[in-house]
C-alpha cells in the first residue's frame, strides 16, 4: 500500500512538471496534438504511453491551478503599476 501511494504521489508530481513546462512555455493543444501524431508513427506502446501522459499532465496542471490565457498581465511595484502584453497565438 506504501508504495501505490508513493507511485501516485510520483504521477503527481510528474503531471505537475509537464503542465508546468507546456504552460510556461506556452505550447498550445495542437502542438501537443502534433506531437501526439509523431509519437504514435510508431505505433507502439510506448508512444502511446507517452501521449497519454502528455495530455493529461496539460490537463491536470490547467484544470488545477485555473490558469485562462492571458492578453495582459499586471504587475504592482511600490504602487506602480506595469502592464505587459503577452503575444496572442493564432
Amino acid at each position: 500500500m506504501k508504495s501505490f501511494l508513493s507511485f501516485i504521489k510520483a504521477l503527481d508530481i510528474i503531471f505537475k512538471w509537464i503542465g508546468k513546462i507546456f504552460y510556461n512555455y506556452k505550447i498550445s493543444l495542437n502542438a501537443i496534438l502534433i506531437f501526439r501524431l509523431i509519437y504514435n508513427i510508431g505505433n507502439n506502446f510506448y508512444s502511446a504511453f507517452t501521449d497519454i501522459i502528455l495530455l493529461i499532465g496539460f490537463y491536470y496542471y490547467n484544470k488545477k491551478f485555473n490558469h485562462k490565457p492571458l492578453t495582459n498581465s499586471k504587475i504592482t511595484v511600490n504602487n506602480t503599476t506595469i502592464v505587459k502584453n503577452s503575444n496572442k497565438v493564432k
